[in-house]
């Protein structure tokens, strides 16, 4: 596709630049963070809202390595709190800008 071989030693961040292509790491955090600000927003008890809180409690682990949450990587980024900055949308949005979660 750009002619370059392996043997070029070009970084990832370069050949994704040339040719167009998202990091999917980049894209699937922005995504998440998305639909986290979706699910603050809402004020009903939807399911999505009930699940997104959800804490497995039958899941087997070691027991240094609690169960992981789809909210763990969202506390984990923003706080406990981080409900109450979603709801303000602007922020939010710059927040979850795909520049920023970059660096994570």
């Amino acid at each position: 596709m750009l002619g370059i071989s392996l043997l070029d030693r070009i970084p990832n961040e370069i050949i994704r630049e040339c040719s167009g292509v998202k990091d999917i790491v980049v894209e699937s955090r922005h995504n998440k963070m998305r639909w986290a600000g979706h699910i603050a927003w809402l004020t009903d008890n939807r399911w999505t809202a009930i699940i997104a809180e959800w804490y497995p409690r039958e899941q087997k682990r070691p027991p240094s390595r609690p169960p992981r949450r789809w909210e763990d990587d969202i506390i984990k980024r923003f706080g406990r709190t981080w409900r109450r900055k979603a709801r303000v949308r602007e922020e939010w949005q710059t927040c979850c800008d795909r520049r920023s979660l970059n660096d994570s």
